[in-house]
């Protein structure tokens, strides 16, 4: 939740993503997407995984995935984001962010 601001033109897979026009952050994008899971009735859930890899300069870090996902008939979606944490430290690298979706 510490990157919420993080701003959605940090990588083009987050061109034009959210549930808004104005959605700018990766919290917005999120946001939108978590609102449309509190309908009664629904599957909804939240899939996450990390695995072990390395960035673009070269630090060992977490690639994480964070998925929203909804099933409801033949309405089926998830979006969500991947991001890296510096193994180090723990620090999520912002720069890191990318846009996931599925229709």
């Amino acid at each position: 939740m510490s990157s919420q601001a993080v701003a959605l033109k940090v990588s083009s897979t987050c061109a034009n993503a959210g549930t808004e026009p104005t959605d700018k952050t990766i919290g917005r994008y999120l946001a939108g997407f978590m609102a449309n899971m509190a309908d009664p009735g629904k599957t909804n859930w939240v899939e996450t995984k990390s695995a072990a890899g390395t960035s673009a300069s070269g630090e060992a870090v977490w690639i994480c995935d964070f998925v929203l996902r909804h099933e409801d008939g033949d309405d089926r979606w998830g979006w969500g984001v991947r991001f890296e944490v510096r193994q180090s430290d723990g620090l999520v690298l912002a720069k890191s962010f990318q846009c996931t979706g599925a229709g």
